[in-house]
């Protein structure tokens, strides 16, 4: 099971941009229990809720912080490194997502470090990507993609998501209500409980 941490405004002079670092979670707030999908009724129907539609917040920046993995090794903290990297744009059925919370899986972060398992391609490449699943706010849309908006918060998967900015597919990008901690553990975490259930469901049958 992935934990989530924020991509959070960072201190010192460089004000406006935003680390990847542990900050403690924002706790709840009376009234603010809002479901993230949708919630079921009676009829076991599936009710999406109207996803939070934000105005754009300004140009983007020229550059942006990654957190990437000089190379393979045993570790995550032996190879983990931030670098700075210039402003890519999406390109047709893509979307650029400002990242708020990153999905932490231990297991898949070490077997992508190692390059072990299904991250065997890894082996011999440098300044490779680190993360998968995350949460945030759409930056800009590429050709073709015409239900999203920016500003529109979504969970997403298939993203360097241990970034301050990410390039994805829009079938990878899922509108919620807010990109919160609940919409970065949704598009891995919560798809693998939910087969694992469907699974035995069906062993049980």
């Amino acid at each position: 099971m992935a934990d989530a941490i924020p991509v959070q405004p960072s201190a010192g002079p460089a004000r406006g941009r935003r680390s990847i670092v542990p900050s403690k979670p924002p706790g709840r707030r009376a009234g603010r229990d809002v479901p993230i999908l949708g919630v079921v009724n009676a009829e076991a129907k599936v009710s999406m809720h109207e996803p939070v539609k934000r105005a754009p917040r300004g140009p983007l920046p020229k550059t942006f912080r990654r957190l990437v993995a000089s190379r393979t090794g045993d570790s995550f903290r032996e190879v983990a490194t931030i670098v700075d990297l210039p402003m890519d744009m999406p390109g047709p059925g893509e979307v650029l997502v400002e990242l708020r919370w990153a999905g932490v899986n231990g297991g898949c972060e070490t077997f992508r470090v190692r390059g072990d398992q299904l991250f065997y391609s890894n082996r011999g490449k440098t300044n490779f990507p680190l993360g998968a699943e995350g949460s945030g706010v759409v930056a800009a849309i590429g050709e073709g993609v015409d239900d999203l908006d920016i500003g529109q918060p979504v969970a997403t998967n298939r993203i360097s998501a241990f970034s301050e900015y990410g390039i994805t597919r829009r079938e990878c990008c899922t509108p919620v209500q807010e990109a919160g901690p609940e919409a970065a553990a949704l598009t891995q975490s919560a798809v693998t409980a939910c087969t694992a259930l469907e699974v035995l469901w069906a062993l049980l049958l």
